[in-house]
């Protein structure tokens, strides 16, 4: 994994070395002042400006918040110049472990670079409307039930509010108790839950009962002991357009271009994979989805399936991940 630091650090010495250059220039000086030194190196308000979109894009947006934290923001800058200096005096930047970290770094921002470049940020009607298309056609229909739940931490005191409902007491009013702050204002409601919406042993036991009835034992998860009521069942829609079009939709079509990238070096370059032992991998090799195929429906809810799951798992996961963050990256 590239630490996210590298793509920071490489792109604010970078932003920062040009406008050094243009230090002595009048009118730059009067839009975008300096703000700090670190010896000779001026920083100028667009340089935090940029750190601040690189590494908290939300902060950026809100004025009054960006006023708080600019201090701060400088602060870390100019630390960071400073322990660089220190760094390169005593010549740790000639060291093997910091050659690898820094090649480490540059793959990692040319893999980003490659993968986003040129990428559209937004998409036409029709281009959104032909994708939604096919996410209704791929879209899995599962059952969804109406689903409440009490948390507690202790298995006794699940046991106690148990015994207290069988006794005929108001489940909604039980959950108030519940460590489940999302819930517990709303008489522990969850909302319509799928089998895959929840850990496993909530799912089993959640499915297991009849509508209307509730767990008569506590059900442990990594959250605590819950107490499960189950309501009424439907079949789960595929969400509506106005819904879907400014995320899932851009996410998708980002991702399909995203993976068509991948394909393409994969394909240009001569690639070997090994075992741990240094022995040929005995699995199929990543099944390649051509671009027609990708726009034709070879896509499932949230991201692209391949012919051979096992397959073609690893390139889906790289490509949405990556169209994940682009994404991120702009809607924050």
């Amino acid at each position: 994994m590239i630490p996210r630091v590298c793509f920071f650090g490489l792109a604010l010495m970078a932003s920062i070395s040009v406008i050094a250059l243009a230090d002595d220039e009048p009118s730059l000086n009067s839009r975008d002042p300096v703000v700090a030194k670190v010896g000779n190196q001026s920083i100028r308000r667009s340089d935090v400006f940029d750190y601040i979109r690189m590494t908290s894009p939300r902060l950026a947006t809100d004025p009054e918040t960006l006023s708080k934290i600019f201090p701060k923001m400088v602060h870390d800058i100019t630390t960071r110049f400073a322990t660089t200096k220190k760094a390169r005096e005593m010549k740790l930047d000639q060291t093997v472990e910091v050659k690898k970290m820094k090649q480490e770094c540059e793959l990692g921002v040319l893999h980003q670079a490659y993968l986003f470049h040129g990428l559209k940020e937004s998409f036409p009607e029709d281009e959104l409307k032909k994708e939604y298309e096919i996410y209704k056609k791929d879209f899995v229909i599962e059952d969804q039930t109406q689903t409440t739940h009490i948390l507690v931490k202790d298995e006794n005191d699940a046991k106690d509010i148990i015994a207290r409902l069988k006794q005929g007491e108001d489940f909604s009013t039980l959950a108030k108790k519940s460590e489940d702050p999302g819930s517990r204002e709303k008489g522990g409601d969850l909302g319509y839950i799928g089998k895959n919406d929840v850990p496993a042993e909530f799912s089993k036991a959640l499915f297991a009962l009849k509508d209307g009835e509730f767990t008569d034992a506590p059900v442990k998860t990594d959250f605590g002991f819950h107490i499960i009521k189950r309501g009424k069942t439907r079949k789960s829609d595929p969400a509506a357009y106005e819904k879907v079009k400014a995320d899932l939709l851009p996410l998708r079509l980002i991702q399909k271009k995203v993976l068509e990238r991948i394909q393409k070096a994969r394909e240009d370059a001569k690639i070997e994979e090994f075992n741990i032992d240094g022995s040929p991998l005995s699995q199929t090799p990543p099944m390649i989805i051509k671009s027609e195929e990708a726009s034709s429906g070879a896509a499932s809810t949230g991201e692209i399936s391949g012919a051979s799951p096992s397959g073609s798992d690893k390139l889906e996961d790289t490509a949405g991940a990556a169209a994940g963050a682009f994404v991120g990256r702009k809607l924050n």
